[in-house]
């Protein structure tokens, strides 16, 4: 009967959002803690595993959630011999390229259905052996949903903008009527232009994800400024007293931006024409998240511009207010990302083997953890870490040339 451990971090350098509940309880894995109910008891013992003791195992798997789990799996593993055949799996599983020495086994997405075969060390479509292809020579399929799980709602998205990887990658699958959208878990969560505004009587959630007219175009979310006038004119059909909240996210630091674009003048401007025309109370609160060019997108070859969008903001608390009049209030919280963190996640998104000792040098290094955004991109000037964030073209080849891609010279 071979051993099969669920491997929990218990020294983790980057914490933020992979794993408030350290025994797999969560939304987030979800998926992860069906895959355990699937594993055959009559051939495998299943328990709980660390660092400490994952050698007493046959197999480790680690749901790999974002970059920040393999982050936290190299500090963990670095150095450490093992016995044992670590398997990742998850939608933070792509490039495996940067960090492939710590695993044995890696599954592209989706997993259920397959995790008994796995164990067996059966060929599958979207499963990476170390043992049968070291070299990473084979094409690979990205794990599509068989079937949504639990309160699953849906999985990916029927739109293609043009920054987005979850939605090129995961297709569109939803429990609801044809035409109807769903994301993920929420019910709560909408198209700018076809959310629910009663529903905002509660909590909606939604995304420009570009400021500007021009950059929506850009991004294939084609949202004009007078749409989004007219949109938030549709308030006034919702028959209250009590605000209407509407969070909504953004993009900013794409490559054609500049630190002008932190100024956000276009959209205060159509907010306050907007606020104009409403007669309930509503509450904007707008989400900025610093672009990150993603691998099998249309924009996979972009930079990552290196404009501190954040650092601006914090300048002056005035900065977060976009809009304020009696019945419209728009702000931006101070939560966001760095072009710093940008750079992080692409030092893993876009590395080749070569890059494999840099990427452990720096996310293993107590000094680095330390920095600052701005110490960070100091030091990310050095020519060392420019595969992670330069420009590169269209028709380069790409490290994830192992999975078929529409997006990808090798296999399109």
């Amino acid at each position: 009967m071979a051993k099969v451990g669920l491997y929990v971090f218990t020294n983790k350098v980057k914490k933020r959002g992979t794993r408030k509940n350290s025994y797999f309880e969560s939304d987030k894995y979800t998926g992860f803690r069906h895959i355990i109910n699937e594993i055959d008891r009559d051939k495998h013992c299943v328990e709980f595993c660390s660092s400490a003791n994952m050698n007493r195992f046959d197999f480790v798997l680690v749901p790999i959630i974002s970059f920040y789990d393999i982050i936290n799996l190299i500090n963990e593993l670095k150095g450490k011999k093992r016995t044992c055949k670590v398997v990742v799996g998850g939608p933070g599983v792509f490039n495996i390229r940067g960090y492939k020495k710590y695993i044995d086994i890696a599954v592209f997405r989706r997993a259920e259905g397959i995790i008994n075969k796995v164990l067996e060390m059966e060929p599958l479509d979207n499963v990476w052996y170390k043992e049968y292809d070291e070299g990473l020579k084979n094409i690979y399929e990205i794990g599509k949903p068989r079937y949504l799980l639990g309160d699953e709602k849906s999985v990916g998205c029927s739109k293609k903008c043009k920054f987005c990887q979850y939605s090129w990658t995961n297709g569109y699958k939803t429990k609801k009527e044809k035409g109807k959208y769903t994301s993920g878990y929420s019910e709560y969560e909408d198209f700018f232009l076809s959310f629910d505004w009663e529903k905002a009587r509660q909590h909606v959630v939604t995304a420009l994800d570009a400021s500007t007219e021009y950059g929506r175009k850009k991004i294939g979310k084609y949202i004009s400024n007078k749409e989004i006038i007219e949109k938030l004119r549709e308030s006034n059909h919702v028959d209250t007293n009590k605000r209407l909240s509407v969070k909504i996210y953004n993009i900013i630091g794409y490559e054609w931006e500049n630190e002008e674009s932190a100024r956000l003048e276009e959209l205060r401007e159509t907010l306050k024409e907007a606020s104009q025309y409403i007669k309930n109370k509503v509450i904007l609160t707008f989400h900025f998240s610093h672009f990150v060019p993603m691998q099998h997108t249309p924009f996979w070859y972009y930079p990552v511009n290196r404009v501190n969008y954040k650092e601006i903001f914090n300048r002056s608390e005035r900065n977060y207010v976009l809009c304020n009049t009696d019945n419209l209030q728009a702000y931006t919280g101070k939560w966001g990302t760095t072009p710093a963190y940008a750079i992080e996640e692409c030092l893993i998104e876009r590395a080749w083997e070569e890059h494999a000792e840099i990427i452990e040098k720096t996310f293993t290094s107590k000094k680095y953890w330390n920095l600052s955004a701005m110490q960070k991109m100091i030091l990310f000037e050095k020519e060392e870490y420019d595969y992670a964030s330069k420009r590169y073209s269209e028709t380069d080849d790409y490290p994830t040339n192992y999975i078929i891609s529409p997006f990808n010279k090798k296999n399109r």
